[in-house]
């Protein structure tokens, strides 16, 4: 599917020009204009364990680090007996009260020599939010806290000598418009020892006396703020044009060198060496210039860094990172303050640079690129998401019309049957027959035969959706798929039956259906289509039968269980059946469940993949790419816990899945994991609890028919959806025919194919 039309431009100039990646040397990956070079975006994480409580602000200054940490206790006073979780103990009189601490340390550089400068205690409404340093020392701690009393948020500043001892607080509730709600995001300060808050849409100077010295309002919102390289104040502002970057000039009283950004930033620091600002892109860290320039300092996965676990990270100045590590996922949290230090050349292994990208990189895929290249010292992945720009497949092409295309293409949101027409993309076939790990016979070779064309594999999947209806067995009888003409007939049987959802619309209807029928009025290998056909026209009719948003009445609306129960809605949409799917529907409907494809042209069931994957054809890196994705599809890697994506294309992991949901005693499983029988319960509307036990035979076996009876995969389009759509409200509104409707729908859409192919 594509978001947009800027992709189909940006890909037909892509296609008609002559693309050339240069060869690979050890530890670097070129193409084009850019390259990826391991030596300079590779880092290794450093733990400093002496300092104590959550870090909340790590703060560079002069020659040293300080780092602020918060701790709160529960210091309420409890009744006697009282338990907590015990629903016994009533929790009417309790006044619940927290005692807020923050320590400061300071650190040198390297993360050495720590020393806890000082603590303090604060009152039950205070909480200690961010922290800034001052050229001369000067420690400037920023609090907030909501006051029951006056009903307040109220924000202060409280500021601390360079050894630790107060110096002065100021109350920031005067700067505000509405002195009710004093809420201050960021807190920084400028090479001249200036205080910068920056809340909601404003940016406010003052001096440390507390005196206003400059306010600066955007069209928009303040994303985040830093110090430049030289000590002024930069803004990131997302306006409506875009995202701006901004910076405060003191002396003109006003922003200059306002620069459009290309692609998200989630967090401004300090820039270094010839970066005059850098980035938190998602990815890693970016160093950026004045002039829009952006180039990779710190790449995550290049070194091997879990990003997901690094917060409040904060540019040191000289090239190094300071950062909070927190890993959340683990059933025991770690976190910890780290230094994240830039490695030198030499210590940088020699490895083949392997480039995984796309418009939208999911995090289990860089969780598995850091994975492998943990084990194994000839390859290194490094990851190139695209989705934090404003224009993701538009960007993305822009840089493979420059030569700088990725090894490994995840093709989410892509146009997976031009890029294969245009022969972007190798066939995977003669890669399985060198192997003597991963071949073709690993696969259901149904499912497997649906994502070739001309009889090659030019992408996979690990995975794939099974994407049904759920209806009764006396209504579908042994369909494996049904049609528009049958779901008519069921309609005319139960008088005040309709096959979806009564809160379903003419709109959501056609669209439903056109997702899942699309390839059948659509040929892309030879740019024929269908539109205008007596099939197609039923389709719309159909759509036609159903209201319009205003004329639905929700209070009308009965209950889902009811609905099923009293045949006013045939089926259930299934975008993907899990196991436990078929316990679930077996109940809903009194054990006489079936489960029949979408209408299709085709017999059999329809598959959906979401996670399909390619090699790029002229990759100099082929043995590095098929590595990783032969790794993507290993029976270790789909029989994880982490894995959850519907079913899997190996056989023997399907196996492994029927025994977990079939299983009635504890086992462990090839991978030493120990599994329990399945034993939980789906509450339904209608007061309808189903038990979820391990499946029977019956069950079992409907899973393994519908696996087996898998036929052919849906597509979508996005523009082409858009079209239908468009040209239906002239249906929808009784102005035209649902054959002239058709026709115009086949004109348009006929020209389109044709012109990006």
């Amino acid at each position: 599917m594509r978001k947009n039309k800027v992709l189909t431009k940006a890909l037909s100039l892509l296609l008609c020009a002559s693309m050339v990646v240069s060869a690979t040397g050890c530890g670097k990956k070129k193409g084009g204009s850019n390259e990826v070079d391991l030596k300079e975006i590779s880092y290794a994480m450093e733990t400093i364990d002496e300092v104590k409580g959550r870090i909340s602000t790590i703060e560079p200054a002069k020659d040293l680090i300080y780092v602020a940490t918060t701790e709160s206790e529960d210091v309420t006073e409890y009744p006697e007996g009282y338990e907590e979780g015990d629903p016994t103990s009533s929790t009417e009189d309790i006044e619940y009260k927290y005692s807020n601490s923050f320590r400061v340390y300071s650190m040198n550089s390297e993360g050495k020599d720590v020393k806890e400068l000082f603590s303090e205690q604060l009152e039950d409404i205070w909480g200690m939010d961010d922290m800034t340093v001052l050229p001369d020392n000067t420690i400037v701690c920023l609090y907030s806290g909501y006051n029951d009393e006056t009903e307040f948020t109220e924000s202060m500043l409280q500021l601390f000598g360079p050894d630790g001892k107060k110096a002065g607080s100021l109350s920031l509730n005067d700067f505000f418009d509405d002195p009710s709600y004093a809420y201050v995001q960021d807190l920084t300060s400028d090479k001249d020892g200036n205080i910068v808050l920056q809340a909601d849409d404003k940016i406010i100077v003052i001096d440390r006396e507390g005196k206003e010295l400059l306010r600066l309002t955007v069209n928009g919102y303040i994303n985040s703020m830093c110090r430049d390289r030289d000590g002024k104040i930069v803004a990131c502002v997302n306006e409506e044009e875009g995202v701006s970057v901004k910076t405060v000039d003191m002396t003109a009283k006003g922003f200059t060198k306002t620069t459009m950004a290309e692609g998200t930033i989630n967090r401004m620091l300090t820039g270094f060496g010839d970066y005059e600002y850098c980035v938190d892109a998602g990815q890693g860290i970016d160093g950026a210039d004045y002039n829009g320039n952006r180039k990779a300092v710190l790449n995550w996965v290049g070194s091997n860094l879990e990003g997901q676990y690094i917060n409040q990270i904060t540019s040191l100045g000289d090239g190094n990172f300071m950062a909070y590590y927190f890993d959340y996922d683990e059933n025991e949290e770690t976190e910890t303050l780290i230094r994240l230090r830039k490695m030198d050349p030499s210590e940088v292994e020699n490895r083949q640079v392997i480039v995984y990208g796309g418009t939208y990189i999911n995090e289990e895929i860089t969780k598995e690129a850091i994975k492998f290249n943990r084990s194994q010292s000839q390859y290194q992945i490094v990851i190139r998401d695209y989705s934090s720009f404003d224009d993701p497949e538009g960007k993305m092409n822009a840089d493979l019309l420059a030569g700088d295309v990725p090894d490994i293409i995840d093709m989410a949101w892509l146009p997976e049957e031009k890029y294969i027409g245009k022969g972007l993309l190798m066939d995977l076939y003669p890669l399985m027959e060198k192997d003597n790990e991963v071949k073709k016979e690993d696969f259901f070779e149904n499912v497997l035969k649906t994502l070739e064309t001309n009889g090659k594999l030019y992408r996979i999947a690990p995975t794939y959706q099974l994407t049904l209806l759920a209806g009764s067995k006396d209504d579908i009888g042994d369909k494996t798929n049904i049609q528009i003409a049958d779901i008519m007939e069921l309609e005319k049987k139960y008088k005040d039956g309709k096959a979806f959802s009564f809160d379903s619309t003419k709109g959501t209807v056609l669209s439903t259906l056109c997702s899942n029928m699309l390839d059948s009025f659509v040929d892309w290998d030879t740019g024929k289509c269908s539109f205008d056909s007596e099939e197609f026209a039923q389709m719309l009719e159909y759509a036609n039968s159903y209201k319009t948003e205003e004329e639905i009445n929700y209070d009308e609306i009965s209950d889902f269980v009811s609905n099923i129960r009293e045949k006013k809605q045939l089926f259930v949409e299934l975008w993907s059946l899990s196991y436990e799917d078929v316990e679930l529907y077996d109940a809903l409907y009194d054990h006489k469940v079936a489960f029949v494809g979408y209408p299709s042209r085709e017999e059999g069931y329809g598959a959906r993949f979401t996670n399909v994957i390619g090699i790029y054809s002229k990759t100099p890196n082929v043995e590095g790419s098929w590595a990783f994705l032969k790794h993507l599809l290993s029976r270790e890697y789909l029989s994880s816990s982490e894995y959850d994506h519907g079913m899997p294309l190996r056989k023997d992991v399907f196996e492994d899945d029927i025994k977990k949901v079939t299983s009635t005693k504890t086992y462990t499983d090839d991978f030493g994991v120990e599994r329990q029988p399945l034993d939980f319960s789906y509450g339904v509307s209608g007061d309808l609890e189903v038990p979820i036990k391990p499946l029977n035979k019956d069950q079992e076996q409907i899973i393994r028919d519908l696996v087996a009876g898998v036929s052919h995969r849906f597509s979508s389009d996005s523009d082409i959806q858009g079209i239908i759509e468009e040209e239906a409200g002239a249906l929808f509104s009784g102005q035209k025919s649902a054959k002239d409707v058709g026709g115009i729908i086949q004109n348009r859409v006929s020209t389109y194919v044709n012109e990006t192919r």
